[in-house]
């Protein structure tokens, strides 16, 4: 008792400050873990809704109230009796899986492991329901949620400290918005918190305020508290409800903070309630080391992405632009929100989503072609990624058939900008300039597919013969002798034609024509090609070149032999 009275003495440590300090300590924690619960390897004890999380809310509580417990905070009018059992719960919880990790890795460890998470759903008794709900992904959902649910109330109890008892001798700033919000203190607040339980309009209302008034920095505690206790008002007669279908249309159709608000949504609850299908993905892990976030909260970074990708804040600079030719962004954040959200069910996931996003649209008014555009993409959001990855990209039948399936310009744009958001959203390792490169080139041989298509001259009449006449067309305006341009190329491979552009074909002419034995050619659109390999490695992090020379018995081994011994690595390869 003496320790604690000299270390809660005002001269140790200035409430205020301790605080400060304390919150500044756990959101820079959390940021090593990307600010979510749901990495695939969580760390039980510092991560985001693990112990550390429980113990923040302890050592407060300490400080403010001098008290021995949690349950301490009930008597003191500060925990609800639901909060304090739904903590003490997840704590208990989270002592069993970490005495669990213990035993398995004989030493101790807070990290659920991928190689240990088996091990876990077979302790905690769970077994394999069919192929597509397997043990250790029922066990990890259990986990990830129990860490949702922790983390909400870490971040609700910190803020009612600050509001109730930092802030209470402040003076309050209040903004008035309408009848059912004001702002106080830069934080939404609901003025009569019966309205969650008789008003269905002021859910989402909560939302569009936030997206409309730049200003407001979150929602205050009671408010998310009293969301908290009504949450059951959200049932089907709530989903049901024109006005909350309109308002919830509205919110993806905002210029800004769309993916925020859905997070905020989805850490709240709200989400699942209002979109059972995605309930059944929240926290919802599959055991691979290829996605490294659960399926609810890939989602939502796919849709933060194409949001990014709008906004032009991020290096795929042409994004933005293709974006502005989109009239109804809102229809590819739908796609994004409902493209794996079949993950976990029995049967190809892209299929049943495409039934759910079709149910989606015929509930909330988003008919015709517009419904079309929003299942075809959920239906088929993986074509684009396998097509440029796994086919030759060369090949004129690869670029047809993927025309085909594609149908217009309005559905490729749509499908380029989420397949980017789809890979950046599943690991953002995996994301690199190389395959940036390869989906622009689909993405611009299939335009111009399309266009032709438009212009009534079919796929399949578009030869290598017109081809040819077109870039040489366009190589004779840098005034180079036509003979010599067909003389040079006859030898060329066909496919040479399909792959290069009239620029890239121009420059191979030119170091051609200077050094006729042997020419090494960057064609890199950035990259000069007197240039050091220094400025080649700041330029980017992929490089195109062409070799011309004599052929001989060993040349690739040579070539990839000189790559390596310089740390290149070849990630792709014509001969």
């Amino acid at each position: 008792k003496q320790m604690q009275k000299k270390v809660t003495a005002k001269k140790v440590w200035k409430g205020e400050d301790f605080f400060k300090a304390k919150w500044n300590e756990q959101k820079l924690r959390h940021k090593k873990f990307s600010d979510t619960t749901y990495n695939v390897e969580p760390n039980i004890k510092e991560g985001p809704g693990g112990l550390r999380d429980i113990q923040m809310v302890s050592w407060v509580a300490q400080r403010f109230f001098q008290t021995s417990s949690l349950h301490e905070l009930v008597d003191a009018g500060f925990l609800t009796e639901y909060e304090y059992i739904r903590l003490i719960k997840g704590q208990n919880f989270l002592w069993r899986v970490r005495f669990a990790l213990h035993i398995i890795a004989n030493r101790k460890e807070d990290r659920v492991l991928f190689d240990y998470q088996l091990k876990l759903a077979k302790i905690f008794g769970f077994h394999d329901e069919g192929e597509k709900n397997p043990a250790v992904e029922q066990f990890m959902q259990i986990f990830y949620r129990n860490a949702m649910r922790l983390q909400r109330l870490n971040s609700r109890l910190l803020q009612l400290f600050d509001e109730n008892i930092l802030k209470a001798s402040h003076n309050n700033s209040i903004q008035n918005l309408n009848s059912h919000y004001h702002i106080v203190n830069d934080f939404l607040e609901i003025k009569n918190t019966e309205l969650f339980h008789s008003q269905v309009s002021v859910w989402f209302e909560l939302f569009l305020l936030i997206q409309q008034h730049p200003e407001i920095q979150g929602v205050r505690a009671d408010t998310v508290r009293a969301m908290r206790h009504n949450i059951k008002q959200i049932n089907q007669n709530f989903r049901n409800n024109p006005t909350v279908r309109q308002q919830f249309i509205k919110i993806l159709q905002q210029q800004h903070k769309v993916a925020a608000v859905l997070n905020q949504m989805n850490r709240l609850g709200i989400l699942a309630r209002y979109l059972p299908v995605f309930g059944k993905i929240v926290g919802r892990m599959q055991f691979d080391l290829f996605h490294i976030y659960t399926v609810d909260q890939h989602s939502l970074f796919a849709l933060r992405n194409l949001c990014l990708l709008r906004h032009n804040k991020t290096d795929v600079q042409r994004a933005s632009h293709i974006f502005n030719n989109i009239d109804k962004p809102y229809l590819v954040y739908i796609a994004a929100l409902f493209h794996d959200i079949a993950k976990g069910r029995e049967g190809h996931h892209a299929d049943l989503g495409a039934i759910d996003a079709q149910a989606f649209c015929a509930d909330h008014g988003i008919t015709g072609a517009d419904s079309e555009l929003v299942v075809w993409l959920v239906k088929y959001h993986l074509i684009m990624s396998e097509t440029a990855q796994k086919q030759d990209l060369s090949d004129p039948e690869t670029i047809k058939n993927f025309a085909l399936k594609v149908g217009n310009l309005l559905t490729l744009r749509a499908l380029y900008l989420l397949t980017i958001a789809d890979i950046s959203a599943t690991d953002p390792k995996l994301w690199n300039k190389f395959k940036e490169s390869l989906l622009y080139e689909l993405f611009f041989k299939c335009k111009q597919q399309l266009l032709a298509s438009q212009q009534d001259i079919a796929v399949k009449d578009i030869s290598l013969e017109k081809i040819k006449t077109n870039l040489y067309q366009q190589l004779l305006v840098h005034k180079i002798d036509k003979i010599q341009i067909i003389k040079q190329f006859k030898n060329f491979p066909q496919d040479l034609f399909n792959r290069f552009n009239a620029d890239k074909l121009l420059k191979i002419h030119r170091l051609i024509a200077e050094n006729s034995e042997v020419t090494v050619a960057n064609l890199s659109d950035t990259i000069g090609s007197n240039e050091t390999e220094t400025t080649i490695r700041k330029a980017g992090t992929n490089i195109e070149f062409l070799v011309y020379c004599p052929d001989f018995k060993g040349l690739f081994y040579i070539m990839v032999a000189i790559l390596e011994k310089y740390n290149f690595t070849v990630l792709d390869a014509n001969i």
